[in-house]
């Protein structure tokens, strides 16, 4: 009888990585700040403020340290990275938001 490899499953819960809560909390605040920025060239009717464009760079450069913070959690051992890759996938979604808007600010200005 051939030896068999047992699988070990553990049940004890992992703590979540500290950069994960860090990336899972930027990645909030970013969301909240371009909405509050989407609101406002609402209600402006486009005629959006230095504010604006202010929030907007903001949300590019918060971001960007979102998925550093991912990635940092990555590097923790034995953690539990689920707010990692929540504020990893958010980040992301919202960096690409960002960076499409502002291609097609630059593109407009050109026509």
């Amino acid at each position: 009888m051939p030896d068999k490899e047992l699988k070990k499953y553990s049940y004890i819960k992992k703590p979540f990585a500290r950069n994960g809560w860090y990336s899972f909390f930027t990645a909030l605040m970013v969301l909240i700040l371009t909405l509050l920025t989407l609101y406002m060239s609402v209600r402006m009717q486009g005629e959006s403020t230095m504010l604006s464009g202010a929030l907007g760079l903001s949300c590019l450069l918060f971001s960007g340290m979102g998925i550093l913070f991912s990635r940092l959690s990555h590097k923790e051992e034995e953690k539990d990275q689920l707010f990692a890759n929540i504020g990893l996938g958010l980040s992301l979604i919202i960096l690409l938001f960002w960076i499409v808007l502002t291609i097609m600010g630059l593109l407009q200005e050109r026509i």
